[in-house]
């Protein structure tokens, strides 16, 4: 029950904002794992969209279409943090 209560703690701790959504999208599009990290860390949901429709996931995917490994990296955090696994 504990880790219910953190969770959700955790998922309000930042205000998603636009600038934040940008922020999010722009680590995604330079592959740093360690904002995407730091950002779904403190609250920011990868399902996040800008003004446009787009998530970190689906920029990231975009941006990296020929590096495998990497988009294949990026997922497998997407995942895990989806799941609340980080």
């Amino acid at each position: 029950m504990g880790t219910v209560t953190n969770q959700a703690e955790r998922q309000t701790q930042v205000e998603t904002t636009p600038e934040i959504v940008d922020a999010l999208l722009e680590a995604a599009r330079y592959d740093d794992f360690e904002d995407i990290t730091r950002l779904a860390s403190s609250g920011i949901s990868l399902d996040s969209k800008d003004s446009l429709g787009r998530t970190g996931c689906y920029q990231f995917y975009l941006s990296s279409i020929l590096t495998f490994h990497s988009a294949s990296v990026f997922l497998l955090l997407c995942y895990f943090v989806l799941v609340n696994e980080l």
